[in-house]
């Protein structure tokens, strides 16, 4: 990423953002490890609309690991921002979705659980088939040193968190 462009990313996530972070990288790792964790991720990472509402901040570690792993990982097919049109998406049988908008179509709510499990792959039903996105969980587990799942969810919801600041009510 250009210098300019981060630049430009930093300006609007600082203005977009509350002066401190909903959570840092340590306390969702260990939020991902507990049984409730989606429930309680849930909340954390949903966003009332209004003005003045809770967003996290630029300097979340866990918001620029998910920037950095979505530019990484995702943006070749939805496009560095994130809007659907990646480099990839002319050869694709499905056309990568417009993530910023994921809020809007679901009646302003952050769709948490549908993104977390689109994103994780893993309990996806095979009688219906792959979606055409990788399995990302899977991926994850395999790249980690004794694939600790809880680093896995970790990734997951940094990812999440990125998805959910990128958000156009």
């Amino acid at each position: 990423m250009s210098a300019a462009s981060d630049a430009d990313f930093k300006a609007e996530a600082n203005k977009r953002s509350a002066a401190r972070p909903v959570a840092d990288a340590r306390t969702l790792v260990r939020l991902a490890a507990a049984p409730w964790s989606v429930a309680i991720l849930a909340i954390l990472c949903t966003v009332v609309s209004a003005e003045g509402s809770a967003r996290p901040s630029l300097e979340s570690a866990a918001l620029a690991a998910g920037k950095e792993r979505f530019e990484r990982n995702c943006g070749i097919c939805h496009g560095l921002d994130a809007s659907g049109g990646g480099a990839f998406a002319e050869i694709l049988k499905v056309e990568p979705p417009d993530l910023t908008v994921l809020s809007k179509r679901n009646n302003g709510s952050f769709p948490f659980t549908e993104v977390y499990n689109a994103i994780d792959g893993r309990n996806a039903p095979l009688a219906h088939g792959r979606a055409g996105m990788p399995i990302w969980g899977d991926r994850y587990k395999q790249s980690i040193e004794g694939g600790d799942e809880t680093l896995v969810r970790g990734r997951i919801l940094e990812l999440i968190l990125y998805l959910e600041f990128l958000q156009s009510y």
